[in-house]
């Protein structure tokens, strides 16, 4: 709770960077770091907020952790903050969840299968309301400027990197190229030429770059094997949280699981499996089912 709140602090307010030479503090993330340590510290806060704040004081919390999320300018990251907080919110108010099991499913439906035309003019009525407090979230949502995938540099540049990813997997399927070798690995970059918005940059440059995506780190430098494992390691707690959304009641307990199911969705966009928060995120969603089924 605490390093979450200094966090905060540090990268809106103070940014500060104290090297002691045997201890480093510092809070100057970059935007992507500091999402993604919100993703997976918001809903653990949680766990401490649920035993000490009243009913009030946790709404405050979630709205304002929601405004966190929204100011950083992400897009990713607010369309996930998003979602954390709505799961949060079922989570802590019990009462909710009767409600989110009744229209969660269908708005999904509505959502995939509405006409694009419709679904618009819903789209640039929410921009219209953030857009203020996260331009570049607001562009998305209108699918213009910086908002159209097909002419945003940073998109198409994790396109780029998909691209390279299968390049790699198709001549070392099984093993991949080895721990941390992506961004070592000289690629032909087959379809560079395909994104003339990158074509300022050379070739030599992005074969240089950080995968920007979890998954295609995993599957270039350990294989479809590495893949397959990683995908039962995260996948065996969202599930179990999913199936235990619309069968059981939840308790503060489940909270991790939020964690890793935002995590899991932000690699996608961010290459962050080496680090040690994905782990012990990971180890407190195991540590959360154990928990569970010894109530029973």
């Amino acid at each position: 709770m605490y390093g979450i709140l200094i966090s905060i602090v540090g990268f809106y307010i103070i940014p500060f960077d104290i090297d002691l030479g045997f201890v480093a503090i510092t809070t100057a993330l970059t935007r992507n770091s500091f999402v993604f340590d919100l993703i997976c510290g918001v809903p653990i806060c949680f766990y401490y907020l649920k035993k000490v704040a009243t009913k009030t004081q946790l709404k405050l919390a979630l709205i304002g952790f929601l405004l966190v999320f929204l100011y950083t300018n992400g897009r990713s990251g607010a369309i996930i903050g998003i979602l954390e907080m709505l799961l949060i919110a079922v989570v802590i108010f019990p009462s909710w969840l009767k409600v989110f099991r009744i229209i969660a499913i269908p708005l999904v439906f509505l959502f995939v299968t509405i006409q694009t035309e419709q679904a618009q003019v819903y789209l640039d009525v929410m921009a219209t309301k953030v857009e203020k407090i996260n331009p570049r979230f607001a562009s998305l949502l209108k699918a213009e400027g910086e908002g159209d995938l097909n002419e945003d540099k940073s998109w198409l540049h994790r396109k780029l990197m998909i691209d390279k990813g299968f390049e790699i997997i198709n001549k070392y399927p099984f093993l991949g190229i080895g721990p941390n070798n992506f961004k070592y690995y000289d690629s032909e970059l087959e379809t560079y030429r395909q994104y003339t918005r990158l074509t300022n940059m050379s070739l030599s440059y992005y074969n240089k770059r950080s995968a920007h995506n979890s998954y295609i780190q995993i599957m270039s430098e350990t294989g479809f094997l590495g893949l397959c494992l990683m995908l039962m390691i995260m996948g065996i707690p969202i599930l179990f949280f999913i199936k235990k959304i619309y069968r059981s009641t939840i308790t503060d307990t489940y909270l991790p699981f939020i964690s890793i199911l935002g995590m899991s969705m932000h690699f996608y966009a961010i290459s962050a499996l080496t680090g040690a928060i994905p782990w012990f995120v990971i180890g407190l969603s195991y540590s959360a089912i154990l928990k569970i089924k010894q109530k029973k």
